[in-house]
């Protein structure tokens, strides 16, 4: 009983504490139970192993609160669908700029962005 106690508060304290944090951390994204899993967009740069202060558009073309940080999986390529929890990346998939959102293509057109 004690135990189940001591675990009840330990995740309500948990999750208080994931709500009133106003950054992220992948790890605390991870284990924050209010996050949903969200789908953003990304240019990323050819040639490079690790992306680094990557700025993602949602679908609707509103840019993402935040940049993230990843490895490449394809170097050749040069956007993504980031499947994500906050800063927590789940998984990338690339995909051709034809397949972007229209308002992501129009962002990134906007921003004059190679959409090679």
């Amino acid at each position: 009983m004690r135990t189940l106690a001591a675990s009840l508060i330990t995740v309500l304290f948990i999750t208080v504490i994931c709500i009133k944090l106003p950054y992220h951390r992948p790890l605390l994204d991870r284990l924050n139970p209010t996050l949903c899993e969200t789908t953003s967009y990304a240019k990323v740069p050819m040639d490079v192993t690790n992306y680094n202060k990557i700025l993602a558009y949602e679908r609707d073309g509103k840019p993402v609160k935040y940049t993230f940080n990843f490895a490449a999986i394809d170097q050749k390529k040069s956007f993504v669908k980031i499947y994500h929890r906050g800063l927590y990346i789940i998984k990338i998939a690339y995909v051709p700029f034809k397949n972007l959102p229209k308002r992501v293509q129009k962002k990134l057109t906007e921003a004059n962005v190679n959409t090679r």
